[in-house]
């Protein structure tokens, strides 16, 4: 009798178990609830492996850093997602352009070294390099500190690929050990040829996955990819695509001056070809490097990218243009005058 009542007394709380969790009578063995649960978990794993202190949090520290405060070790980790913000109120300062910044990537990789590196903070420092704009104010003056960032990010990544392991990752850890050459100087070369050719669904997918904004230094590199890219093309293929690179070049302009001068140089190296008017236009317009005839005055420094035959080049194209225009008008003035002089044989 006790044993059949202790029976009755644990199927009754085992059926109350099962029905705080929700679980229906007969679901015990069941593939989906497992899988169900699984993704759940995963879902919940991958948002706190790309979970990141407030923006907020991050801005404040960054500028009490360029302000010239040290900072505490869980300073540093709030800090790796806002070391390439522009500081609004220090004019646009970024820490990558502070004269600090060297000894605050030491400490990361000293703390790399050791395995003591949070990896959420390694992972904060790339959505930083990512976020750098090239055309942003003062970023001229943080180039330098941008490229330190890649190179720790760079030599640092198999430390911190390591100690994740093989068993359940981020999504961000496996796409960089799918794409680890967005991490080396030239990073966009392995998508270059697609986006020459109009295909983006790759790069796209590269960028959702790593979370680039469109503001990056990445879509800005990709067309001084794609110049790259179609600078190795035969003299007709690349002729052709002057005009698709020079709207390229208009839409992602961080690395312009790059991209034109390659674009000259070539040009230069193609046998027999006339005047391209489109790339003579853009180049000398005054936002880009001017007439190369300001060249002496020491007014369009930029035409000293590029050796002296590219310059005289466009300065032929130039001289050429006007040449035109002025018998253009002469010949206008003189279709009108003639026209005068007949009227007035008619009245």
């Amino acid at each position: 009798m006790l044993a059949s009542n202790a029976l009755k007394r644990l199927t009754t709380d085992l059926a109350s178990a099962v029905a705080m969790m929700e679980i229906r009578p007969g679901s015990f063995g069941k593939s989906e609830l497992v899988d169900k649960s699984t993704k759940e978990a995963e879902r919940i794993f991958q948002g706190y492996a790309k979970g990141k202190p407030s923006k907020e949090d991050a801005y404040a520290v960054a500028r009490e850093f360029l302000q010239g405060r040290k900072l505490g070790s869980w300073q540093r980790d709030i800090i790796a997602s806002a070391i390439a913000e522009p500081i609004r109120e220090l004019s646009g300062a970024m820490v990558i352009s502070d004269k600090r910044f060297d000894s605050l990537l030491a400490v990361y990789d000293a703390e790399a070294k050791r395995g003591d590196l949070w990896r959420l903070t390694w992972y904060g420092l790339l959505q930083s390099y990512f976020s750098f704009d090239p055309c942003a104010r003062m970023a001229g003056e943080s180039l330098e500190g941008w490229s330190k960032q890649r190179e720790f990010l760079e030599h640092t990544w198999p430390l911190i690929d390591g100690r994740v392991g093989t068993g359940l990752v981020p999504d961000w850890v496996k796409v960089l050990r799918e794409e680890f050459n967005v991490l080396l100087e030239e990073p966009s070369d392995k998508y270059a040829r697609d986006y020459l050719r109009g295909d983006i669904s790759g790069v796209n997918q590269l960028a959702t996955d790593l979370g680039i904004p469109r503001s990056s230094w990445f879509w800005h590199s990709l067309v001084l990819g794609a110049v790259k890219r179609a600078a190795k093309e035969g003299d007709v293929e690349f002729r052709r695509l002057v005009p698709q690179l020079l709207q390229l070049i208009e839409s992602n302009p961080g690395f312009r001056d790059e991209s034109v001068e390659l674009m000259l140089v070539r040009y230069h190296a193609c046998k027999g070809t006339p005047p391209d008017e489109r790339l003579r236009d853009f180049v000398c317009r005054l936002d880009v490097w001017k007439n190369p005839k300001l060249k002496a005055a020491g007014i369009a420094t930029a035409w000293n990218r590029v050796p002296d035959p590219v310059w005289h080049m466009v300065l032929s194209w130039v001289n050429e243009r006007n040449l035109k225009d002025f018998f253009d008008i002469l010949a206008a003035r003189n279709k009108a005058d003639e026209g005068a002089w007949n009227f007035g044989r008619i009245i």
